[in-house]
């Protein structure tokens, strides 16, 4: 019986601000207000009608409408912070038990690629904050933009994980079916679950195209792709950002009847039905392996990751913030270290890539140039890295002059 498993991924990254130390405390701060705006807003027009819609069908269908979110660290504490609201009404949904929270890198950073380390710093902060916001304990882990190789399910299972979801790429699958249940080369009890890009894009990046050939898109179209899936398909893993339903698709765009109807429509061929991820590892078997000796990530942007990297700017970029790796650590600091672990989100270096940007379904660039954007990250890390350096610096002086004191 196939299932289909629908993934959510919420995320919003911190804004930008200029660090200082903070007086005689010697601790890394911001010398400036958050600006809360953009978590409100995406709190109104998505987070909580969604939820509340998700809420409702859950109810209605009596359980059988199940989903998964993928929350990052930063998005949850803005959340504390500014909307605690939107906290509550998770907390319902993860009390009906039909939601499922995964894994992820606390800062939705590209830790993995450059420093395992913080890789695994971030992986069980955010476990932590899970632990103690929900009271749950994740067993399924989705990496930043999916990316993937043979290495990851050896760490991940150390850390407590039992499965990943990755992007399904075609020359890696080689022909097989996307929606079956895989193993990993060199972690036997390990499991992989393989996005549907397809599907999954037709409505995150598609639904309101009108220049596509399947437009308009609606949920009994919708439904009958998913129905065409023959008998031999286990899973049908569909992930896509949150904000697709309010922010990147408005009201106006029929996202959210698309939602409200999707179940229904699924749930009339009987032979469907809905799973979250952990529902799925126990409903099916997984006899093959899935090699991912090169690293691939969402929508198999080839082993360099391209996306992030593909340009000089991108490039300094991240070399320049993972650099200062040792100096933070040296700093003994929390707030520093919180303070790199913001610098390192994705979607910065995202906002530096050549070309324009789908501002239908990433953070907005607000009219500025890739350039501009660089050059105002770099100049903001600048003063993180300066504040660092001058709170290494007092350090050093109060050592030695305990040193001398003591001697003395």
């Amino acid at each position: 019986m196939p299932s289909v498993c629908l993934y959510f991924k919420m995320h919003q990254p911190s804004p930008l601000q200029q660090a200082v130390l903070n007086g005689k405390q010697g601790n890394i701060k911001s010398n400036n207000e958050s600006d809360t705006s953009g978590i409100n807003r995406v709190a109104d027009e998505c987070y909580l009608p969604a939820n509340e819609l998700i809420l409702r069908l859950i109810k209605e269908f009596k359980g059988e409408f199940k989903v998964c979110f993928a929350v990052s660290g930063t998005t949850i504490s803005q959340l504390q912070q500014c909307r605690p609201d939107v906290i509550d009404s998770l907390k319902t949904l993860v009390n009906t038990e039909c939601v499922e929270l995964l894994g992820e890198t606390y800062y939705h950073s590209l830790s993995y690629l450059h420093s395992l380390k913080e890789f695994v710093r971030q992986v069980q902060k955010h476990k932590m904050l899970l632990q103690e916001v929900f009271n749950i304990t994740p067993k399924v882990f989705v990496n930043t933009a999916l990316v993937y190789n043979n290495n990851l399910p050896l760490i991940l299972k150390d850390l407590g994980f039992a499965a990943v979801l990755c992007e399904g790429v075609d020359s890696v699958l080689n022909g097989r079916n996307i929606n079956k249940l895989y193993r990993c080369d060199g972690v036997e009890s390990f499991r992989l679950l393989l996005r549907h890009a397809s599907l999954s894009d037709d409505v995150a990046f598609r639904f309101n195209d009108k220049q596509w050939n399947e437009y308009p898109l609606g949920p009994e179209k919708f439904a009958s792709w998913v129905h065409a899936h023959d008998a031999a398909s286990d899973v049908i893993n569909l992930y896509l950002d949150y904000e697709t339903f309010g922010l990147h698709k408005n009201r106006e765009s029929g996202i959210f009847h698309f939602l409200e109807a999707l179940p229904a429509e699924i749930l009339s061929n009987p032979s469907f039905e809905f799973s979250t991820a952990s529902e799925a590892l126990e409903l099916y078997k997984a006899e093959e392996i899935y090699n991912v000796p090169q690293t691939i990530s969402w929508h198999n942007k080839a082993p360099d990751n391209c996306i992030w990297s593909e340009n000089i700017m991108q490039n300094n970029a991240i070399r320049k913030i993972y650099r200062l790796e040792n100096l933070v650590l040296g700093s003994n600091d929390e707030h520093a270290m919180d303070a790199w672990g913001k610098f390192q989100c994705a979607d910065y270096f995202y906002q530096m890539k050549n070309g324009p940007l789908n501002t239908d379904n990433n953070t907005s660039q607000n009219g500025s140039s890739p350039l501009q954007l660089c050059q105002t990250y770099l100049s903001t890390v600048a003063s993180f890295e300066m504040a660092l350096l001058q709170k290494v610096m007092d350090n050093k002086s109060t050592q030695e002059n305990n040193s001398y004191v003591t001697l003395y």
